[in-house]
């Protein structure tokens, strides 16, 4: 009787070891709430709610690397527009690969920051999850809830607006009046993981768990990733870890954009850099 007990349980975890995925790749729609950090009506009205990007993860046992995709703007709100900034992906910088090995805990980020490209290799961030034995069903793979709590600076920037129309496009044109307040608050972030992924990785810096995020809400909603395609294959050469771009530190990279913001904002914007158009695409 022994003997079977342990025959069926040896069977249990051969079977479940087998089906376990090992390599594939997954897709992301980020959806961001605009309107969490922005205080000012007039300025929501211009502005869509919800702001939505894809990306792409791609993964190995133990390794992954996380990538942008076409970029989608959200129509929810601000009269059924799109919005186009000009200047917020080059001065804070656009990651094209976010590469994690979680053996060496080590993360490479390739970040083009205006016509430059820089590589930042740093440690993982060690994130402190809580386990928890809620579940949910995400592409049909039953996940586990994990929570773990962190400080984040918000940083709220209040500019002085005047409108004006251009050709028919709206636009928002920056004053030279400024200021920048921040504060530090404790958030919460929870991660939905699946043991039937080995890798124990997540979309951009999340994870460290028993298993593959495919969901993450930040701050109840304001950020929210979450896995819409999975595929069970991944071509070698999406993981190969990235070596381009000017090797600089985390610390060097902040410097460099707090140099750029305020350089930025003694010259007004410099070359349309501190414009906000709106254009409407109906309605």
């Amino acid at each position: 009787m022994k003997q079977f007990s342990f025959f069926v349980f040896s069977l249990f975890v051969f079977t479940n070891s087998f089906a376990q995925i090992k390599d594939g790749s997954i897709v992301y729609e980020k959806k961001m709430n605009m309107h969490r950090r922005i205080t000012d009506e007039q300025m929501r009205a211009y502005i869509p709610e919800f702001r939505s990007s894809k990306h792409i993860l791609y993964f190995s046992d133990s390794i992954s690397n996380y990538k942008p995709l076409v970029e989608l703007e959200s129509n929810e709100g601000g009269e059924g527009g799109r919005m186009i900034m000009s200047m917020g992906a080059s001065m804070m910088g656009e990651t094209t690969d976010l590469f994690k090995n979680y053996p060496k805990a080590t993360a490479t980020n390739i970040i083009e920051f205006g016509s430059n490209t820089y590589n930042v290799t740093d440690s993982i961030k060690k994130q402190t999850w809580v386990l928890q034995n809620e579940t949910k069903n995400i592409l049909g793979y039953n996940c586990k809830k994990a929570v773990f709590k962190q400080m984040q600076q918000i940083s709220k920037q209040t500019r002085k607006f005047t409108s004006f129309s251009v050709n028919g496009d709206r636009e928002i044109k920056k004053d030279t009046s400024f200021a920048d307040s921040a504060k530090v608050k404790e958030i919460e972030i929870i991660a939905w993981y699946t043991n039937d992924i080995s890798c124990p990785s997540g979309p951009e810096e999340y994870g460290g768990l028993p298993g593959l995020a495919l969901m993450v809400d930040i701050d109840n909603g304001e950020t929210v990733y979450a896995a819409i395609e999975l595929k069970k294959e991944v071509s070698k050469k999406e993981l190969k870890e990235p070596t381009k771009g000017k090797k600089i530190s985390n610390e060097d990279l902040s410097k460099l954009r707090k140099k750029m913001m305020d350089n930025m904002m003694q010259s007004g914007g410099g070359q349309g850099g501190g414009v906000i158009r709106i254009m409407h695409s109906g309605n």
